[in-house]
């Protein structure tokens, strides 16, 4: 199985807010035109809840 090569960014999303974001990629991605799958996690928890890790499967780019 290919590990995952994860990297925080800060995003702007509305008149100049900031939110965290974690991208994941599998380590052999060389990056540019690969499909993406968004997770986004519900009140209450967070973007390391298990549940949220667990989906980040290396077959795909992840960003949640």
């Amino acid at each position: 199985m290919t590990p995952l090569r994860q990297r925080t960014k800060k995003v702007t999303v509305h008149r100049g807010l900031r939110v965290s974001a974690v991208v994941a990629e599998p380590a052999d991605t060389r990056g540019g035109g690969s499909d993406a799958v968004v997770l986004s996690h519900g009140a209450g928890t967070d973007m390391d809840h298990p549940f949220m890790t667990f989906l980040a499967l290396p077959a795909f780019v992840w960003v949640k």
